[in-house]
């Protein structure tokens, strides 16, 4: 079944109808509703939530870069200097998502 070509409602929507949800959501979700849900958030990563922990890093330090491993698979294996003084070897011990 080809879905190429031109069709009602195909191509991407205007601006103005982008724009329509989040000023939905703005007339909808109160501040205190959004502080409620930023709460459950963290509270869901700090059980250790994989998701909750990814979203919470990607929205505060942007999704990283993909890493192209080369010929030299050792260094790409290697822990960076400052790995140590965040994470320690007790910390994977304990860790509910790698059981």
């Amino acid at each position: 079944m080809n879905r190429g070509g031109k069709r009602e409602n195909a191509g991407r929507k205007s601006k103005a109808e982008e724009m329509k949800l989040p000023l939905l959501m703005q007339e909808v979700i109160t501040e205190d509703d959004w502080i409620e849900i930023f709460k459950a958030i963290v509270t869901d990563a700090k059980a250790g939530s994989f998701q909750h922990q990814k979203l919470l890093f990607e929205y505060r330090f942007g999704k990283p870069t993909q890493m192209i491993i080369g010929v030299e698979v050792e260094a790409a294996n290697k822990k960076p200097s400052w790995f140590e003084d965040v994470v320690s070897d007790e910390d994977f011990e304990t860790s509910p998502d790698l059981e």
